[in-house]
């Protein structure tokens, strides 16, 4: 997914590209599997959360199901069960939401996605 589309969302849902701070849960794209494996997960962790500890969010919005993992360790959820429900994790506050990318996908789902980035805002705002 280009970052295009994610900035776009940001900016629809009113968050200032400023104040974002964006990384991957993987750095690199594991072929030829569509969706990164636990392997590539764990590979990546340290530089993970090397990167969030140094951020310091009052939010972490994850994009999508293998970021909320990476994140939180949780696994067996669906994303539709899970997203825009504020969760508690060693980084504080977790917004898992849908990836970029499955908007892209499926359209009629881009509102929820718009609605978990507003969500993360007003929360960040109160936690100021």
């Amino acid at each position: 997914i280009q970052g295009g589309t994610a900035f776009a969302l940001s900016e629809e849902s009113g968050l200032d590209e400023k104040e974002l701070f964006i990384t991957n849960a993987i750095a690199c794209r594991p072929y030829p599997t569509p969706r990164p494996q636990v392997g590539a997960i764990v590979a990546c962790q340290q530089r993970l959360f090397a990167a969030l500890g140094a951020s310091r969010r009052a939010v972490v919005v994850t994009l999508g199901a293998t970021a909320f993992r990476a994140i939180t360790g949780q696994r067996g959820f669906r994303m539709k069960d899970v997203r825009g429900r504020v969760v508690h994790s060693r980084w504080g506050r977790v917004l898992p939401t849908l990836h970029p990318a499955r908007i892209l996908r499926v359209r009629s789902e881009r509102p929820l996605l718009v609605s978990d980035l507003k969500q993360a805002r007003e929360l960040a705002k109160k936690l100021e």
